[in-house]
């Protein structure tokens, strides 16, 4: 199964709403666009949209929960790191193609633009767990 989030383009989305407009489905934009249905409708429809965003507002985490979210994380990551040298070579490519202060030519020995094919030809990324 492919993992659908994350994957539309502002493109897309102004396309959906065109689509929705001319009285298309959602179903139908979905499949068109090869995205859950729910995804079709929270890009087409803005008070879903807002409903979906507020819903989402509302799980932000606070005080002691954050703290310990977040050493959680750290830990998951290190832990990611520690395990797998794909992750640890796939952060610090990102790191380097978001770098804003200077331009980097290489990465781990790696030129910036190999680099940049290797990030984008998905070969670092983990499986996703939740997805079977």
């Amino acid at each position: 199964m492919k993992d659908k989030r994350y994957k539309v383009t502002q493109e897309a989305v102004n396309k959906m709403r065109e689509l929705r407009a001319e009285g298309w489905t959602y179903q139908s934009i979905a499949d068109k666009f090869d995205v859950s249905y729910p995804t079709a409708v929270y890009w087409t429809n803005k008070e879903q949209r807002d409903k979906q965003r507020a819903k989402i507002a509302k799980r932000k985490k606070t005080g002691k929960e954050l703290e310990t979210s977040i050493e959680r994380d750290t830990r998951k990551r290190k832990e990611a790191f520690r395990i797998d040298e794909r992750v640890r070579l796939r952060a610090a490519i990102q790191s380097a193609v978001d770098e804003k202060r200077c331009t980097r030519h290489t990465v781990k020995g790696i030129d910036i633009d190999s680099a940049k094919k290797l990030l984008k030809s998905g070969k670092l990324n983990r499986p996703n767990a939740k997805i079977q």
